[in-house]
């Protein structure tokens, strides 16, 4: 069997796993850390089809089938049984197994029966750890059969003080697939399968979920496609592929092929980082690494992969940007609207030195201090403006990539009174009757609200964090949290319609795409563009 580059760790002790993963088909062995990305999940079937002979591939040892058959073909769960998880009290988790174990000591002296499991996994390229997120838990040997059980257990316990409910797999989920062929021929395989040799193409792939853009279409993927029972007993598909052909599938979705190269150099890079910095962290109790949609950065397959984004992701193969001797995380957004967000302004973080909001300019005409966003007047000003700043592409004469980004840069969206109050009651939960207004309580470095208050006839409500702020306002998320509401029409306290100005596309955080276009139009490098936007982060060559 040819050697699987990701190493999983499984815990020895009890038989008991940190992953939903269970038993991992190894795909053939790429030259570069390989990406597990999950595409369709919790699904009762999956229909895919190829353009040419592929190769089947199932757990059972020997079983593998040559296929040709043209069309659609179908997988379903013939039969299947969920993961069976427990559930444990967690007391300490350290990445360091000194760490660990000297909190197990400790334990001992204080007759608490205890163990330490080791889990989690390394990212390897030729034999080389590249990223190694294995942990280190210590936890109480009791075991529990619910959730309750062990938080009642958790709460009654004096000498608990700082543990947490966690939940451990004892076994995977299992069960049999049915593959049935465009021509009606079945075939029963266990637990899993793998498809190789030629592209897979999935049908009703959901993109943008949340977002206007949102919808289901077909995509075909490079690599291997692993179809398996996943932890509820349905069925997920996985691609799996090497890190740089992901990436390339990733600045096809994240950035325009037509943005100038230095643009998608620098998105390269960027997105590379996010994912190893990523990685192990956001899918635990997955059986996938990343998922492809906006919630660890979108990636499309080979559709709308060229040249120019090949070339990109080739150019600078293995470089990352590292702070301090660690990976970096690197958010990125399409338009910034003129000024960055600071990171702990949008996740609930201690906030990072390199992902400070800043103006978009390397010499701002208005510099940072003298102009402040926690004042309503001067958001205002802001947002009716249109400063020269790097995302405003008419500084270039709006060149023909960047068309799109311009009716972003500054934006205006209408909501009549009534659909609002019918959404925020959809969103929030509750009943505030009658919308009289939505005031502004805090707002972060770039202006963007982190908190703003619903005041109704009935009752207010607090609604918190950039994306939730979004999500309430509108149906299909507000472009950025940079606005501010005026109220048009009505009669008394009660408006007809409520209108939103802003300025920007996204969390504000990192890298703004559309000003590292610009910049990159205007004669700047990939390395220049990435100090801009994550100040103080080192390129460095990690593989």
């Amino acid at each position: 069997m040819l050697k699987y580059l990701k190493v999983v760790l499984l815990c020895v002790s009890l038989g008991l796993i940190f992953s939903c993963a269970g038993v991992r088909l190894k795909p053939v062995a790429p030259t570069s850390p390989i990406v597990r990305v999950g595409i369709l999940v919790g699904q009762e079937q999956i229909a895919f089809q190829s353009p040419g002979r592929f190769h089947l591939i199932s757990e059972k040892p020997g079983e593998k089938y040559d296929l040709s058959e043209k069309g659609v073909w179908q997988a379903s769960v013939l039969s299947s049984t969920p993961a069976q998880q427990v559930f444990r009290i967690l007391l300490h988790e350290s990445p360091s197994q000194e760490s660990a174990q000297k909190y197990l000591s400790q334990l001992g002296q204080k007759s608490l029966q205890a163990e330490l499991l080791t889990a989690g996994e390394a990212l390897m390229s030729s034999k080389q750890v590249i990223v190694d997120r294995r942990f280190h838990r210590v936890l109480l040997t009791k075991v529990f059969d619910t959730e309750t059980e062990a938080d009642l257990y958790l709460k009654t316990s004096p000498d608990l003080p700082s543990g947490r409910v966690v939940s451990e797999m004892l076994r995977p989920a299992h069960g049999q697939i049915r593959l049935v062929s465009p021509s009606g021929h079945e075939y029963t395989l266990q637990d899993a399968i793998r498809l190789s040799g030629s592209p897979i193409t999935l049908k009703q792939v959901e993109v943008g979920t949340g977002f206007q853009w949102a919808r289901q279409e077909s995509r075909t993927y490079r690599g291997e496609m692993e179809i398996r029972i996943d932890a509820a007993g349905k069925l997920v598909a996985i691609n799996v592929l090497s890190l740089e052909e992901y990436l390339r599938g990733v600045l096809a979705a994240e950035m325009s092929a037509n943005f100038p190269q230095e643009a998608l150099k620098a998105q390269a890079v960027a997105a590379r980082t996010y994912f190893l910095y990523n990685f192990g962290r956001l899918h635990r109790q997955e059986s996938f690494d990343v998922c492809d949609d906006v919630h660890c950065q979108a990636y499309s397959g080979i559709a709308k992969e060229s040249e120019r984004i090949t070339h990109s992701v080739n150019a600078t193969r293995g470089l990352v940007l590292m702070h301090n001797g660690a990976l970096c995380i690197t958010p990125f957004n399409a338009v910034c609207g003129g000024h960055g967000e600071s990171a702990e302004n949008v996740w609930e973080s201690d906030g990072m030195p390199y992902l400070q909001g800043e103006f978009d300019l390397d010499s701002p005409e208005i510099q940072n201090g003298s102009f402040d966003f926690a004042k309503e007047e001067n958001v205002r000003t802001w947002i009716a403006s249109r400063p020269k700043v790097y995302c405003n592409s008419a500084i270039m004469g709006n060149p023909d990539f960047a068309a799109y980004t311009t009716s972003y840069f500054r934006w205006e969206y209408r909501i009549p009174r009534m659909e609002l109050e019918q959404l925020l009651l959809e969103r929030t939960g509750r009943q505030i009757g009658s919308l009289v207004d939505i005031l502004p309580r805090k707002r972060g470095r770039s202006g963007r609200l982190s908190e703003v208050e619903v005041i109704g006839t009935l009752d207010s409500v607090a609604v918190r964090k950039e994306l939730n702020i979004r999500r309430a306002l509108c149906k299909n998320t507000l472009n950025s949290a940079c606005f501010v509401v005026d109220k048009v029409g009505g009669t008394g306290e009660l408006a007809e319609e409520f209108v939103f100005r802003g300025a920007g596309w996204g969390h504000g955080v990192g890298m703004c795409q559309t000003g590292a276009a610009i910049m990159a139009l205007q004669g700047k490098d990939f390395d220049k563009i990435l100090d801009h936007y994550y100040r103080g982060a080192k390129l460095q060559q990690l593989y």
